[in-house]
């Protein structure tokens, strides 16, 4: 029987094995915990190596909805009519959440193949106006991650996105999974207290560490 190695002995092995086999990294993506083991180990292995917190984020999972009021509007599958509109507030998402500046070009594909597969929903309020977006993006094994939630930040605070979180976690359930997942950034709590309401409870963090260029 293979010996299970500690965490720790599992990061020193990690970084010997990238060393002896000149393995360039990018970074580690991991819990806090295995991140900063990791990093400590593989300064003491490579000079002048320093790395720099991207993104700490918890990984929360429903399993249940709570019964809780709704902003009113319907939550729908988008269309190829909404291919504009979800390319800039996938833009915007991505300059918010994580920083990164892409351009229409470089998702127009990706987001007409995602309309395509049923991917986006959009929820629109009493008067038809889209105030919120999110994807059913990742099918697991008896689940589905749920990504790119957005809400424009003039419509902000009116329970657009839970009610649409709410929603799409409602349909993605009674179709059979056993839970949704999704990532929320640590240093947004009000996401983070919304997504408790509704009735995701949270797992574990998630730290992104990258390693920094010279």
């Amino acid at each position: 029987m293979p010996k299970i190695l500690t965490n720790k002995e599992a990061s020193i092995a990690l970084v010997d094995y990238l060393i002896e086999n000149k393995y360039n990294i990018n970074g580690i993506n991991a819990n806090k915990f295995s991140c900063m083991a990791f990093c400590e180990d593989y300064k003491k292995r490579v000079t002048g190596a320093v790395f720099e917190q991207h993104l700490s984020m918890d990984i929360m999972e429903l399993r249940h909805l709570a019964d809780i009021p709704l902003a009113k509007g319907k939550c729908s599958a988008a269309t190829k009519q909404d291919l504009p509109l979800i390319a800039k507030w996938i833009i915007a998402f991505n300059l918010d959440a994580l920083s990164s500046i892409i351009s229409y070009e470089d998702i127009a594909d990706k987001i007409t193949s995602g309309i395509e597969k049923g991917v986006y929903y959009i929820f629109r309020n009493e008067q038809g106006i889209p105030v919120s977006m999110a994807a059913a993006a990742r099918k697991l094994i008896h689940g589905t991650a749920i990504s790119y939630v957005y809400t424009p930040k003039e419509v902000r605070g009116r329970g657009y996105a839970a009610a649409n979180i709410y929603n799409l976690g409602e349909k993605l359930l009674s179709e059979g999974n056993d839970f949704c997942c999704l990532f929320v950034d640590k240093k947004n709590p009000i996401s983070n207290k919304v997504y408790k309401k509704i009735g995701y409870v949270i797992l574990e963090d998630n730290y992104d560490y990258r390693l920094k260029v010279k």
